[in-house]
């Protein structure tokens, strides 16, 4: 799904002008089946814009058609080059059909993300948004940058001189009444069809009304009769002014919307924040909104704050109830930063982002982790309950515990594997969890192996010499009769 964002006040004819040269750039790639195009507002007039929006659905073949070693990022890149080679200064967004949609409830405007300007005046902001941009192109990270603007609707500015109205007997608003009548028109009558009424406009013809001259030359009735020239009575400009108005809470604003491609939501998020703050002075009464998927990671990130303590808390709790000593329950616990190393290295070496999905991974290998330390550590207390020495009982416990621990992390490693591997549409959200899972299942393959018996080794060891030492202190403080 492609949007292209043209300027404000460009025309129908113009627009549709584009519209068929950027349907020929898309459907020039053979991995794309087809090109539909929307330029303006849909017919159901459920999204309001105008002639300079443009919306291209371009479904995409299975990617095992596709040659080798290209992906649908790299099919991004390449269309986002062309396009805005051939269309230099209108701005581009790569997004998903449903998505989109999405992404734009979330930002406010139509984009993944979005920095709005807050401030009580339209240019300010805008001139504000211009430094933002420039600031943003710069970060890492940032990509489809654009800047939805307000001003660029050209219109007539009529002012009209107290002094010189009074010098001929008028006010402000005679000039006012003969303006609306001959430009906007004055509704005089009204006409009735069957039930129906319509009101009469009558305004003046358009060779009279078309250009400044034209107008300049409108004259006014003085109270003598006299006919005098708007011209002498106001001062006609043209001027700059908005075509539309972004407002939230009550408040203008101007966007700019950003993707996040290459990189960490995050970082890239606090990069930009830093440098704004350097290189952009806010004018008075101005501040700057973040929107967009910043906001929902932050609320995962608080939710994750609560959940995996009490995860955490909980998975000590089991496991306590199940060895009944802290000493083994620490050295069960201590599978889970073995399991967390395997699965950040494991992002290191794919280069995947740490995103909510890989602490859903995380949180999967807790389990995994667990579960299989449990297996050799519950068989090593039963060994010892039956008096087997330590040595033997904690050799005996890795070997036959074994086979059990390879099931529980193959069948993890292998589950997963599909999902780890896949590059098809929304394999961004499933791959991070698959690999973090993967990664830890295989340093808890091979480092607890290493790690478990010693670490049961020293800590029954150290539990015996403990009992010893509070046993001759016993038997010290018994008095002798």
């Amino acid at each position: 799904w492609i949007r292209a964002t043209l300027p404000q006040s460009i025309s129908l004819e113009e627009s549709a002008k584009h519209v068929g040269s950027m349907r020929q750039i898309i459907r020039s790639h053979p991995e794309i089946i087809t090109v539909t195009s929307q330029l303006g507002r849909p017919d159901d007039g459920t999204d309001v814009t105008g002639f300079h929006n443009m919306e291209f659905f371009a479904p995409l073949k299975p990617f095992d058609e596709w040659p080798r070693g290209l992906d649908k990022e790299k099919l991004t890149k390449i269309l986002q080059k062309e396009l805005q080679d051939e269309f230099p200064g209108v701005i581009f967004n790569f997004s998903q059909y449903i998505s989109d949609n999405v992404e734009e409830a979330l930002s406010g405007v139509k984009g993944e993300n979005s920095v709005k300007i807050n401030g009580p005046e339209v240019k300010s902001n805008e001139a504000t948004a211009d430094a933002i941009v420039g600031v943003m192109r710069k970060v890492r990270g940032v990509d489809d940058l654009g800047l939805f603007r307000s001003m660029g609707q050209p219109s007539i500015k009529i002012v009209p001189d107290r002094t010189q109205c009074a010098r001929y007997g008028l006010n402000t608003g005679d000039i006012q009444m003969v303006v609306q009548a001959a430009i906007g028109g004055q509704a005089v009558t009204q006409v009735f069809e069957g039930e129906k009424s319509f009101a009469l406009t009558v305004r003046w013809l358009p060779q009279y009304r078309s250009d400044l001259s034209a107008l300049r030359r409108i004259t006014v009735s003085s109270p003598d009769g006299s006919q005098i020239p708007l011209s002498q009575l106001a001062s006609i400009t043209t001027e700059d002014s908005p075509n539309v108005i972004y407002r939230e809470d009550g408040r203008r604003y101007t966007p700019v919307k950003f993707s996040v491609r290459g990189r960490d939501l995050a970082s890239t998020i606090e990069e930009a924040r830093q440098r704004i703050e350097e290189a952009v002075r806010l004018p008075p009464e101005t501040n700057l909104i973040w929107s967009g998927e910043i906001n929902e990671l932050k609320e995962a990130e608080n939710r994750l704050l609560l959940i995996v303590p009490l995860t955490l808390l909980l998975i000590g709790f089991l496991v306590y109830s199940a060895v009944r000593n802290w000493a083994t329950t620490a050295i069960v616990l201590i599978s889970i930063p073995v399991a967390c190393t395997g699965g950040i290295l494991a992002l290191l070496i794919t280069r995947e982002e740490l995103s909510v999905s890989a602490a859903m991974g995380f949180i999967s290998i807790f389990g995994v982790a667990v579960q299989d330390a449990l297996l050799i550590v519950t068989f090593f207390l039963q060994l010892r309950a039956g008096n087997k020495p330590i040595d033997e009982a904690a050799r005996e416990a890795a070997k036959k515990r074994l086979r059990a621990g390879l099931m529980t992390t193959l069948v993890a490693m292998l589950g997963l594997l599909p999902a780890a591997l896949s590059h098809g549409i929304g394999a961004q959200t499933q791959r991070p969890l698959a690999i973090v899972v993967i990664g830890g299942a295989l340093a808890l393959t091979l480092l607890t192996r290493l790690l478990q018996p010693p670490l049961l080794v020293m800590a029954d060891r150290w539990r015996e010499a403990r009992a010893a030492r509070r046993e001759r202190r016993t038997s010290q403080a018994v008095p002798v009769v």
